[in-house]
């Protein structure tokens, strides 16, 4: 073991400095199993791999910069967050089974890793002390988040030296990133997680939190908890104070409405024109991922582009995320697609014109996929018994038919069944902009899109729905 390890890192070195690439070795041991699968994503990119042999993976990927990235593996999904270096040459193990107590990290960036382990695991006993339940309070909540934050910053305080400066960089400014976000979303949280009325979800010295925010820290690391805090967090706090002036604290807000408002706070809240891009352009892109009709916030991309605009490659993602919307925006003819079956017989939308067609983007390993499975559609298929003008299609993104397979069969569903490989990244689920499963659509007898973020089987207006149509 020792020599293979110590050949393996002399050859990640080598490829290294040939290449000017960062290379990461993912090694996942302790499976007799299945196929292992492994993936990496990067800056939202993702990459998948088979093992090479035995459990072990290789990426290389180009670095301009330093980033933080998540590497993956199936079965037992485990994940873990890595900060890399360009040039940097990295192997991570674990046992797939007991990953916290079993990883090591070696090579070149194993100690800023190592680091950045001790970071995160801060954060998540910190979740488990407080021990949330109803009784929880919004300063108790609170509490933890600065305990976190102390203990952040007591571990860079000791270790900081053990580390780059860029690591070292990237943690001080997520400590910060995470207490401030923690603190603008306390409301948020204690509503969505624990129920609360908004009176009670308010902690002590919330209204004078605008001090917390800092714009100079302009982090380019790609990180989701600074965009968190750019487009979810402070615009947040100030939609709530906004409404507090209002004496409308108690009013309910529908998110869209809420997400338009917080866009044009947005305008005057942030004084950097770069942190403002990206602020706005955040928001605007939560806005059209939501869009049943992309048309809706046209005005406002229209607008964004000419004045507030600063970056090409948000430019870029927004213009090509409209063009995806309008493609599936209601009344329009949804993307032709081909698709095999269970057969490996080709499919497509075409083959169905003329009827109701029940769309169900899903996945094995969803767990409220196969929920919905097993409680929602045979309940939701009996009341169409016999009915051809229906169809129910179901396209699954696995990435081993085998496990679509299996599923189909444990969960004895009944319909059309496609399979499109590649997870969030296959091609459907990019032409129809599906970023996560369960995902339902429902296309009409004309062939149009009636929805395209349809009611799941379970529910009651599903087959409501359904009726309408079939009775036009």
């Amino acid at each position: 073991m020792k020599t293979w390890l110590a050949c393996l890192l002399c050859t990640v070195a080598i490829t290294t400095q040939a290449q000017k690439r960062t290379v990461i070795i993912l090694d996942v041991k302790g499976h007799t199993g299945d196929t292992i699968t492994s993936g990496i994503f990067v800056e939202g990119a993702k990459q998948k791999a088979d093992s090479e042999s035995d459990g072990r993976f290789k990426y290389v990927i180009d670095l301009k910069k330093a980033l933080d990235v998540l590497v993956w593996a199936e079965p037992n999904k485990t994940r873990q967050q890595l900060f890399v270096e360009p040039g940097d040459s990295l192997v991570v193990s674990y046992d797939l089974y007991h990953q916290d107590s079993t990883i090591v990290f070696q090579g070149k960036g194993a100690a800023n890793n190592q680091v950045y382990k001790e970071y995160q695991s801060i954060a998540v006993q910190g979740f488990k002390d407080l021990n949330f339940s109803i009784n929880t309070t919004a300063n108790d909540y609170t509490k933890m988040l600065r305990s976190n934050h102390d203990q952040d910053q007591a571990l860079l305080k000791v270790k900081g030296s053990q580390v780059s400066a860029a690591t070292k960089k990237y943690l001080t400014a997520m400590s910060y990133v995470s207490y401030t976000c923690g603190i603008y979303q306390t409301p948020m949280f204690m509503q969505g997680y624990l129920g609360k009325k908004m009176p009670e979800s308010i902690p002590d010295g919330y209204w004078e939190s605008d001090k917390l925010m800092n714009e100079d820290l302009n982090m380019d690391t790609g990180t989701f908890d600074y965009e968190r805090l750019l487009v979810h967090g402070y615009p947040y706090y100030l939609f709530l104070k906004s409404q507090k002036g209002k004496n409308q604290l108690d009013v309910k807000v529908p998110t869209t409405d809420r997400y338009k408002q917080m866009y044009e706070i947005s305008k005057t809240a942030y004084k950097n024109p770069i942190i403002r891009s990206r602020a706005m352009g955040g928001i605007l892109k939560t806005l059209l991922d939501g869009a049943s009709t992309a048309s809706d916030y046209k005005g406002l991309l229209d607008e964004y582009m000419k004045q507030y605009c600063k970056d090409e490659s948000s430019k870029k993602s927004l213009l090509e995320l409209y063009a995806k919307k309008s493609a599936i925006s209601i009344g329009q003819v949804p993307p032709v697609f081909t698709l095999k079956d269970q057969q490996g017989h080709d499919v497509t939308l075409a083959d169905f014109k003329g009827k109701v067609v029940y769309m169900d983007f899903w996945a094995s390993w969803c767990s409220p996929c196969r929920y919905e499975m097993k409680n929602g559609s045979p309940g939701l298929h009996k009341q169409f018994e016999g009915n051809k003008d229906v169809v129910f299609l179901y396209i699954s993104i696995d990435d081993a038919a085998d496990k679509w397979k299996q599923a189909i069969a444990e969960d004895k569903i009944e319909g059309v069944h496609l399979l499109s490989t590649g997870g969030t990244e296959s091609k459907v689920a990019k032409t129809f902009n599906i970023s996560g499963v369960p995902h339902y659509m429902i296309i009409d007898k004309e062939g149009k899109l009636f929805s395209n973020d349809a009611t799941r089987p379970s529910q009651p207006e599903t087959a409501e729905t359904l009726r309408k149509l079939l009775a036009k």
